[in-house]
């Protein structure tokens, strides 16, 4: 049975097509799933199909989505390829989350994973 004392407020975005594990993670952990951001409109229909807890949105619905300042929720995503890491990138950059974490494919190399990561001098350690 999951534990699902204390953790509701935790809120978490869950980002890209292969993330549903992270977001399967924070319902099972107890934490307020705000978002389920597919990347592609395959992915976006897997999405749908396999979520029972949240709708998922698009990448567009996601750049409009409220942010307050301060955000402090956790932003988790499985990057796959170079246009989800970009897209990922941005709005990494819009709602500047506290906590991120992220997982990257086989298919990325070290030296891309490095480039993908986010460098905000001082504001967060890879």
């Amino acid at each position: 049975m999951p534990c699902r004392g204390g953790k509701s407020g935790v809120r978490v975005r869950v980002f890209g097509d292969a993330s549903l594990a992270w977001a399967e993670a924070a319902e099972a952990w107890g934490c307020s799933l705000e978002a389920v951001i597919g990347v592609s409109s395959r992915g976006y229909n897997k999405l749908v199909r396999l979520l029972t807890s949240a709708t998922p949105i698009t990448v567009i619905q996601a750049f409009s989505l409220f942010t307050p300042k301060r955000w402090n929720g956790i932003l988790a995503a499985t990057l796959h390829k170079p246009i989800e890491a970009e897209l990922f990138e941005r709005l990494f950059q819009k709602w500047r989350p506290a906590p991120v974490i992220m997982a990257f494919s086989g298919d990325f190399t070290r030296r891309q994973v490095l480039q993908v990561l986010p460098d905000h001098k001082g504001f967060y350690h890879q």
